[in-house]
């Protein structure tokens, strides 16, 4: 604070005040924050709001008493940000291993839709451009005959791509759970054929 902001003197004694406080007392204070608060974090953030009321009061605080006052103060922000956690932390332990989620996959599961995926990418890798597009447009769900007024192409030349691709992935990147689509498309290809 200067002479310009309304402090004169009074705020360089404040800001001196400030200083040399912190720089004496800033372990004890975060020492003291840290014994009543749930975590390091907490504790920072009583440390923190007590440093701003420091600095709002610093101008009226007793320069003797400034240790003892900064001390309760932070015991108490300490407190009031502990109490405001557990309103929303379980104050009990929760055992993570006694509850199973049913909708999280097995590591066995997750292993074979890695795999698979893997297959996937490395069958996509070795598409024709226009293959690559015929299977991106089918897989949108679009019909043969839709593909074909999207892209130019006839209704042959939109299963040419197509074909190869599903006759191929059937053998080569299909769990046991997949087949069955991959005979679903081939025969959807068979009837539009």
């Amino acid at each position: 604070m200067d002479a310009a902001q309304g402090g004169g003197g009074r705020g360089r004694d404040a800001e001196e005040l400030i200083l040399r406080t912190v720089a004496a007392h800033a372990d004890s204070l975060l020492r003291t924050a840290r014994r009543f608060s749930l975590c390091p974090d907490d504790a920072q953030d009583a440390y923190q709001r007590t440093l701003e009321i420091f600095m709002a009061h610093a101008d009226r605080l007793d320069h003797e008493s400034v240790a003892g006052w900064l001390h309760v103060v932070v015991k108490r922000e300490a407190q009031s940000i502990r109490r405001s956690r557990q309103r929303f932390v379980t104050s009990s332990e929760v055992d993570f291993d006694k509850y199973e989620s049913g909708s999280i996959p097995t590591p066995d599961e997750r292993l074979a839709s890695f795999d698979l995926v893997g297959r996937a990418a490395e069958a996509l890798q070795r598409l024709k451009p226009q293959e690559l597009r015929a299977l991106w447009l089918k897989a949108q769900g679009h019909s043969y005959n839709e593909i074909s007024e999207l892209t130019g192409w006839s209704y042959t030349n939109v299963l040419r791509p197509i074909r190869p691709v599903v006759q191929r992935g059937a053998g080569r990147c299909c769990t046991t759970s997949a087949p069955s689509r991959w005979s679903q498309i081939q025969e959807q290809q068979h009837r539009a054929a």
